[in-house]
């Protein structure tokens, strides 16, 4: 049996393997802080909606179900020139087409609306954030401890080449 090259392995820099799982970390945690950061900004939107909105009645023209419910609303008065509004529902809340409902629409965008007294973004940002610590614990923690390992490991064999 043949020993290594004293450099390590041929065609592979020093230190690539460590680069590549920084790379990856550094990868899942700008993940992680983009979608913490929009899910606090749903958040203070339904927020300042809930607080600040205009209140109205309209008839649910659209049901969409991508991420959650998203319903079209026709609303009977035009608020900040919009006819329509996308109404966020918060999981646990019914609402069918054709049905007639009170809405809170956002003064500062008029094509959002919610249902008033139900906070949209809230439970969204709680979810977005557990999210995020699971995802920081499962993903991030076991490839730094694979590191490390795989560092430890080429250590040794350098020393072994080295005697």
């Amino acid at each position: 049996m043949t020993a290594p090259p004293a450099g390590g392995v041929r065609g592979r820099r020093a230190g690539s393997g460590v680069f590549a799982v920084a790379l990856l970390l550094a990868f899942a945690a700008g993940a992680i802080v983009i979608s913490v950061a929009w899910a606090h900004w749903v958040s203070r939107q339904s927020v300042y909606t809930q607080a600040h909105g205009v209140p109205d009645r309209g008839s649910v023209v659209i049901v969409n179900s991508f991420r959650g419910k998203v319903l079209e609303v026709q609303l009977d008065a035009v608020v900040d020139d919009a006819v329509s509004c996308n109404l966020h529902v918060p999981p646990g809340v019914s609402v069918k087409q054709g049905e007639r409902i009170g809405v809170v629409v956002d003064p500062q965008d008029g094509s959002y609306c919610e249902i008033p007294g139900d906070s949209y973004g809230a439970s969204q940002g709680r979810r977005i954030l557990g999210f995020g610590v699971v995802a920081a614990l499962v993903f991030c923690f076991p490839v730094l401890l694979a590191t490390i390992q795989g560092m430890r490991r080429s250590r040794r064999r350098l020393r072994g080449i080295s005697r």
